[in-house]
């Protein structure tokens, strides 16, 4: 009966295995992430990647002060940011990026 029910399985994976579309869907997603330098708001989405076993690139981005006191980000504001608003328009600070759709979810108040 054991033998029986695991050639039934063997099968069942081996036809699935044909459909591209459900192979798919199947295999792990290539995320990355964005955020600061520090833990905050992407620390869960982190330890969410790392306990699944998905592969993510954790994107980190520095804060710079001004000389008038305010900070300023020039790696995000001129570099990944207006990449990443052309597929998110509201994209902001923590962001994940799948990589074989090509989503990008974002922080939203």
């Amino acid at each position: 009966v054991l033998e029986k029910a695991a050639d039934g399985f063997r099968h069942c994976f081996h036809e699935l295995g044909k459909c591209t579309g459900l192979t798919r869907l199947l295999s792990m997603p290539r995320i990355s992430t964005g955020y600061w330098r520090m833990r905050g708001l992407a620390a869960p989405i982190r330890m969410m990647c790392s306990y699944a076993g998905v592969e993510c690139e954790d994107i980190k981005y520095d804060m710079q002060r001004t000389d008038k006191g305010k900070w300023k980000a020039p790696e995000w504001d001129r570099g990944h940011k207006p990449d990443l608003r052309r597929r998110n328009p509201f994209v902001e600070l923590p962001y994940v990026v799948n990589h074989r759709t090509g989503e990008v979810v974002t922080l939203s108040n």
